[in-house]
């Protein structure tokens, strides 16, 4: 998908006036899909993070597109700021920045163990979605920041989908994506 400058405007606007609806009316904001241009009616899987006086404060997405690009930024924005069980939620749009990550479509990486994974794994560039039976985890890209050992990455990831961090199974699927992100600061 190609991010002009007005549709990452756009997006940003749609993004933080979710966040501020939520605030005043204490209920999801649902655009009007129809009167936008073409480009947000596009299915697209985003992750929206939040961000309150430069600390994170929620971050939500899909992994997988099933509608319309602005619906998906403008649903996730809002769980982000109000319904990320791990952070109290906003209560001013004060200090408050918004990340967008565009995700692109997963690819599964085949590999014959977790030697193999870490080598084919592309630090700093690849989100990692990682599935075991019925559980399942991602980190985006930014998540290298903080975690830029390979090994320590997979390890935390699998701690995120409640397993533990040396569990090994040939039943784990890996999947990677990569992100497009908009920053409202920028």
């Amino acid at each position: 998908m190609k991010l002009t400058q007005e549709l990452r405007n756009g997006l940003i606007q749609i993004a933080l006036y979710s966040i501020e609806y939520g605030l005043k009316q204490h209920e999801k904001y649902i655009p009007d899909i129809e009167s936008l241009p073409s480009e947000y009616k596009l299915h697209a899987a985003t992750f929206v993070t939040v961000f309150n006086r430069g600390k994170l404060n929620g971050c939500i997405g899909t992994i997988t597109a099933f509608r319309p690009l602005a619906l998906d930024v403008s649903l996730n924005a809002w769980d982000a700021a109000f319904g990320d069980r791990r952070f109290k939620a906003i209560d001013s749009m004060q200090d408050l920045e918004v990340e967008i990550s565009i995700l692109s479509r997963l690819k599964k990486i085949s590999f014959k163990d977790e030697e193999d994974l870490t080598a084919k794994v592309n630090a700093n560039t690849d989100g990692i979605l990682l599935k075991y039976a019925d559980k399942q985890a991602t980190f985006l890209p930014t998540v290298w920041e903080s975690l830029p050992d390979k090994k320590a990455f997979i390890d935390h990831l699998k701690v995120k989908a409640g397993l533990s961090s040396n569990f090994c199974s040939e039943k784990i699927q890996i999947f990677r994506y990569t992100t497009e992100k908009i920053k409202s600061n920028e």
